[in-house]
């Protein structure tokens, strides 16, 4: 039975704690709560154990199921409720009987396979979220939000210490990124990382993502990453192991 949360719920946390979709809903659950009518939280349970949650934030979905969920079940659901966008894990893209329109990869650091990707690159967490929308936009990255939403959205979750940043300038200009998307209480799921393209090639893209893994993992939380198949080799460079797949659905 899939149910709709009306408030805090230890079970949720629990559940999510097992992927990187499950750290995208915990960390919007902790963001926005269920008070807010834009945002909504589901779960299935199944003989009193819980087997899937799900978050729908405007009309973007993000599902972090379990093998022995009741996949007929929230096909429907999700038939129901509609979606503009869906993130899952790829195993469980055929759900909806639609094509996916990205895919990917997930990655999780590992401390011991890293090597040393400053190499003297000065990182500094002194970044506005406006520049970091502009250096993704200037970057040609994938960014399916208006700038008003992205902002907003993320503003939400910096202000609850939920997601943080970190940069490397140039003159004094910001010219690359990377973002701790969302930070919950047991991983981070590392993303938003993009150099501008004049300033590509010098090592800074690998400096900021190994350096935010590696503050995740000193609190003893793990750090995952999703990135697009063409990146995987680029992050298991840095010390990032395959651990999964996405995928991106469109809705109707």
């Amino acid at each position: 039975m899939i149910k709709l949360l009306d408030g805090p719920s230890e079970e949720l946390a629990g559940f999510c704690r097992r992927d990187v979709f499950g750290t995208r809903i915990s960390g919007y659950f902790e963001t926005y709560g269920t008070s807010e009518s834009f945002a909504c939280f589901y779960m299935q349970k199944q003989k009193g154990n819980v087997t899937a949650a799900l978050s729908k934030i405007d009309s973007s979905i993000t599902l972090s199921a379990s093998p022995n969920a009741d996949f007929e079940e929230l096909s429907n659901f999700l038939k129901v409720i509609g979606f503009a966008a869906l993130t899952c894990d790829s195993d469980f893209q055929g759900i909806t009987g639609l094509s996916p329109e990205r895919t990917g990869n997930i990655v999780c650091f590992n401390a011991r396979k890293s090597i040393n990707a400053s190499r003297g690159i000065e990182i500094s967490s002194d970044i506005e979220l406006a520049q970091i929308y502009n250096i993704l936009l200037d970057a040609g990255f994938y960014l399916p939000q208006d700038r008003g939403v992205w902002l907003s959205d993320a503003g939400a979750r910096f202000n609850k210490g939920l997601a943080s940043a970190c940069t490397v300038f140039s003159d004094k200009v910001p010219v690359a990124c990377a973002m701790i998307l969302f930070e919950t209480a047991s991983a981070g799921l590392i993303g938003a990382v993009a150099t501008l393209p004049e300033h590509r090639g010098k090592g800074y893209a690998g400096a900021l993502v190994t350096a935010l893994a590696r503050q995740l993992n000193t609190k003893g939380k793990r750090a995952d990453l999703m990135c697009e198949e063409k990146l995987t080799q680029f992050y298991n460079n840095l010390g990032f192991e395959k651990t999964g797949a996405w995928a991106q659905i469109k809705g109707r």
